[in-house]
């Protein structure tokens, strides 16, 4: 395969080696076979309206109708597929921007299409629904019909259902304003870099900016970013505000009792792993200020500010890791996976599974995307870095989740939770982040890794935690009907960074506004998943270098897809997160890395 250095140049898309992109034609052999879909979806659509009203009349119409549902919803899997992919990989190209915009409005549509289902179904009376399970036939449905009953007391009417979704773009408003002003209208000033030179600020920017060994530069950037924000505070208020109002309105119309219940209830999560999960790290948040410390003291500080907190304690290590290589890397990284593991990694990493490099135009960053059918996708832009090997066993943990979940479920529980989607990967980054530090002895490189890896908790479990306090409190105010203004939000920003981080760290007033630069807190109760998934990804690791009978376990979670609730299927595997245990994993690791760190400094 072809290997690319970073010279700062960028191919264009048709310059590159077809070995080191994915392989869409795994998806369709042709643009002719993805209109064929395409048009056979919309017929199946169509289709599917014409259920309404005959879901529930006999045994044999609902298993009519769940087998018509299963055959569309994998269609449209497919053909979004081969649409959003293309679109990636070079978003300047019109065509394929084209067929992701009418892949858009073909799932919209579907949604449209769907909405009476799931009410039609909970007309079923339930003595009829139990007759039903004792057959042969119905037995896969059990799961599937107990969840939907679950949530009876929470599910509108038909006409309800469909209004609702209906209005979805209307609902979204809020988060679609605050893209398109983030993105789009708000203007950052240029700023000085370590060379002297004026350059254009941006939020792609700002993350090259905070890292710098350069005090001053990394202090006018912060600055300069936030205040930025800060002259628009009521506007970011007003849009945050009107989206946590929607959802407290969309709770209360559904009946529950708040608003983080019904964006929990969708996995079936108590609020009691939340609240466990903020009580754990309050418990535990001395390490954290142990580490604002040793910032200090290492960086020779007088006082640590928000702009100390991202520049690296150590002295970058070059690593100049060829994608061949990472790829060796990450095979024997992940060895305590076993044989089996290992071979249907190999098989991925070899066989096109993978968009290797960046080129012109190509979406940034990196992710997985599952497919029932074919097989998993994952998108890169490998630059010969440790970071690029450590996104490359991330993103390949949760290609092979879907992979494992699709080789062993049937397709109505092939797509595993939410909740449980960021276990897999961090748990690959945990065992290569033990098997760098059980490899690596030389001194320097050593101590990179271990602020590296701090880095990786501190920012995903303490600072995402952080964010999941902040967005309880602003949804439990709304539902007392106090105003979030920007006043309320800034000062409620401050405090909880004063406590995370402790007496070591001085937030500066215009800091206080970064609460409107977070674009999660439009996603309902979304960060939380970040604390727990790296958390049982950390306590899964713990378990798994045990030996082979923890590792089958883990393997077995990896199969489960959603065949049972999220929390179930993560206690059989050995990880329970309606206890502290596996989130003090995590933060046992994190003192003991800190430790290490402090008596090599």
């Amino acid at each position: 395969m072809e290997e690319i250095q970073n010279t700062g140049k960028l191919k264009r898309r048709d310059e590159v080696e077809e070995g080191v992109q994915w392989d869409l034609n795994d998806l369709f052999n042709s643009e002719e076979a993805f209109e064929e879909a395409f048009q056979k979806a919309k017929e199946e659509i169509k289709a599917f309206r014409g259920l309404k009203g005959t879901v529930g009349v006999s045994k044999e119409a609902f298993l009519d109708s769940i087998k018509a549902y299963e055959s569309l919803d994998r269609l449209i899997g497919r053909v979004y597929a081969y649409a959003y992919l293309h679109k990636d990989e070079d978003l300047a190209n019109v065509k394929y921007q084209g067929l992701a915009d009418r892949a858009i409005g073909l799932i919209t549509s579907y949604g449209e299409a769907v909405s009476f289902y799931v009410p039609e179904i909970l007309e079923i009376p339930e003595e009829t629904v139990s007759t039903w399970l004792k057959e042969k036939d119905m037995a896969l449905y059990r799961h599937f019909f107990e969840d939907i009953f679950r949530t009876k007391a929470h599910t509108l009417t038909k006409e309800m259902e469909e209004l609702l979704a209906g209005m979805g773009e209307v609902l979204n408003a809020p988060e679609h304003i605050y893209d398109i002003f983030t993105s789009a209208d708000m203007e950052f000033p240029e700023v000085t870099n370590e060379k002297g030179e004026k350059v254009e600020l941006s939020e792609g920017t700002f993350s090259l900016f905070r890292s710098t060994e350069d005090r001053e530069v990394r202090k006018n950037a912060f600055e300069a970013l936030f205040k930025t924000y800060l002259r628009y505070q009521n506007t970011m208020a007003m849009t945050l505000a009107g989206n946590t109002k929607k959802n407290v309105a969309v709770a209360k119309a559904r009946k529950y009792e708040n608003t983080r219940q019904w964006a929990l209830d969708g996995n079936h999560i108590p609020e009691s792993v939340y609240d466990n999960m903020i009580k754990t790290i309050h418990d535990r948040i001395e390490p954290l200020h142990r580490y604002t410390a040793l910032r200090k003291k290492v960086l020779g500080l007088d006082e640590v500010h928000p702009y100390d907190l991202y520049v690296p304690l150590v002295k970058e290590v070059k690593f100049d890791i060829p994608f061949e290589e990472g790829k060796k890397m990450v095979l024997e990284g992940l060895r305590p996976m076993g044989e089996e593991y290992l071979s249907i990694l190999k098989k991925g990493l070899d066989s096109r599974w993978i968009d290797v490099y960046p080129n012109k135009g190509k979406q940034s960053g990196a992710y997985s995307f599952g497919n029932y059918d074919v097989h998993p996708y994952v998108l890169l832009n490998y630059n010969n870095d440790l970071d690029d090997v450590m996104t490359l066993a991330h993103e390949m943990g949760h290609a092979l989740h879907s992979y494992y979940s699709s080789k062993n479920q049937p397709y109505i529980y092939s797509d595993y939770s939410i909740f449980c989607a960021e276990v897999a990967s961090t748990t690959n980054e945990a065992l290569m982040n033990h098997y760098l530090l059980k490899t690596i002895t030389e001194k320097e490189k050593r101590k990179y890794l271990l602020n590296h890896y701090m880095e990786q908790i501190r920012t995903t479990i303490y600072r995402q935690c952080l964010f999941a306090e902040f967005e309880a409190k602003i949804h439990r105010y709304a539902e007392e009907g106090m105003p979030l203004t920007s006043a309320l939000l800034n000062k409620e920003w401050g405090e909880l960074y004063r406590f995370y981080y402790g007496k070591d760290l001085v937030v500066d007033d215009w800091f206080t506004i970064e609460w409107a630069r977070i674009p999660h807190f439009y996603m309902n109760f979304y960060v939380f998943q970040y604390v727990t998934g790296m958390s049982a990804g950390i306590a899964f690791k713990d378990r798994i270098v045990q030996g082979e009978a923890m590792r089958d376990q883990y393997l077995g979670f990896l199969k489960s897809g959603s065949h049972a609730y999220s929390l179930d299927i993560l206690k059989k595997a050995g990880v329970d997160m309606n206890t502290p245990e596996p989130i003090l994993s995590a933060l046992n690791t994190f003192e003991e890395l800190l430790s290490e760190l402090e008596s090599l400094l």
